[in-house]
């Protein structure tokens, strides 16, 4: 498939807001970290459906997963 130029920057700009928006959406769908959904039983209302709130992650279970590190690396790459 062939890519074509666009010149009207406004294009550009309405295309990348709804990325943005498409973004922002999926992480508001997230559920809070360190958290798993449990079954605790049966909804009935005309048709059986589970209920599955989220429980935080035991203290235990999350303890290996504490020691991240992160660091701030700064490139300078030569401007070909």
């Amino acid at each position: 498939m062939a890519c074509r130029k666009q010149a009207d920057t406004a294009v550009t700009e309405r295309l990348g807001r709804k990325v943005g928006y498409a973004a922002a959406s999926a992480l508001e769908g997230l559920r809070a970290p360190a958290t798993e959904l449990r079954y605790s039983g049966p909804i009935v209302s005309g048709a059986v459906i589970g209920l599955w709130p989220p429980h935080p992650f035991p203290e235990e279970a999350i303890a290996p997963c504490l020691p991240v590190r992160s660091a701030l690396i700064r490139l300078d790459p030569p401007l070909v």
